[in-house]
């Protein structure tokens, strides 16, 4: 697998990217194209830091439940061709101020379960990143924090500060980053008001993007239901698909045309105006274009054979040919 058919997402924030839904059966059906990077060494799961798996929840460290990546991945997989595998690169931790990720930030050595290898949640993610860069490349970064910040006003200062970070670091340009909405206050949600300074990013950040929760439910003030965060991931698919070109590439198209075998192209102009192939263009000719101008071969070549210029051919080509003779 080339590095450039395995994409690579990095999901970071607090509990709901951590993920809190109860895991049911269904969520255990995995998919050998999409894979996580295991963000700390779990004995419970007999996972190693830094080392590949295919993914299955949890997917952020030890302890943590079903969220918003596991039908993210399970999704990108399902729209993207048959050749690219989806990573996953997880760095999340309940209850965390967004400070954790800033470059530099004094907080997180030793807190929040990163790994005590790093000084904070900044350099954590940053070596996830730059060991998932080894294989393959960085597609997108989707975000999902703000209860701890709720309402403050600084807040999308420091994402965009994080973001331009792990640009500069990671040299990735302007990759998409997705930023989630937080459980409604229709919905029960404790901290719904932060959701404005949600869908300021857009305004901040170039290539920055919302991810709706309208009408996701919760399970408590803060978290959503297994059910939303499967819906949550899906949305998350669909945003950053609508921003990436993942079809596969277009067929070639051929040089001569496949149809009739050993047209010419007398004059050089691009267009096989001997059809029968005797390097002069006559009657034959004429006639073979005639008697199949309908026909599947000759559409399937149209472009060598569109006399008029008018992108099709039909009986307008047959006698613009018929006048060249």
């Amino acid at each position: 697998m080339s590095e450039e058919n395995f994409h690579i997402y990095l999901l970071f924030g607090q509990s709901n990217m951590e993920g809190v839904g109860p895991i049911e059966p269904q969520d255990r059906e995995t998919r050998d194209d999409v894979r996580v990077l295991q963000d700390k060494t779990c004995s419970n799961l007999d996972r190693e830091y830094g080392t590949w798996y295919v993914a299955e929840p949890p997917l952020n460290r030890c302890w943590g439940k079903l969220g918003p990546g596991d039908y993210f991945g399970k999704r990108m997989a399902q729209e993207t061709p048959d050749d690219v595998v989806i990573g996953l690169v997880p760095a999340a931790v309940g209850g965390c101020d967004i400070a954790l990720f800033e470059k530099g930030a004094p907080i997180g050595t030793g807190e929040y379960s990163v790994p005590r290898d790093f000084p904070g949640g900044y350099q954590w993610l940053l070596d996830l990143a730059q060991q998932a860069q080894e294989v393959g490349t960085i597609k997108g970064i989707l975000l999902h924090q703000g209860e701890t910040n709720t309402g403050d006003p600084e807040w999308k200062d420091q994402v965009q500060g994080i973001y331009e970070d792990l640009r500069a670091d990671l040299d990735i340009g302007t990759v998409p980053l997705l930023a989630g909405e937080l459980l409604y206050e229709s919905q029960g949600g404790c901290c719904g008001l932060h959701n404005d300074e949600i869908n300021t990013l857009p305004n901040l950040i170039d290539n920055a993007h919302v991810v709706s929760a309208e009408g996701l439910e919760g399970q408590d003030v803060a978290h959503f239901t297994s059910e939303a965060y499967r819906e949550f991931g899906r949305r998350y698919a669909d945003v950053m698909l609508d921003q990436l070109d993942v079809s596969p590439p277009p067929e070639p198209t051929p040089e001569t045309p496949t149809y009739p075998s050993g047209a010419t192209d007398p004059d050089g102009d691009g267009l096989y105006e001997d059809l029968s192939g005797n390097d002069r263009v006559d009657f034959p000719d004429v006639n073979t274009l005639f008697q199949n101008t309908d026909g599947q071969a000759v559409q399937d070549n149209a472009n060598f054979y569109d006399f008029t210029g008018e992108g099709t051919v039909d009986m307008q080509d047959v006698l613009a040919l018929f006048e060249m003779v």
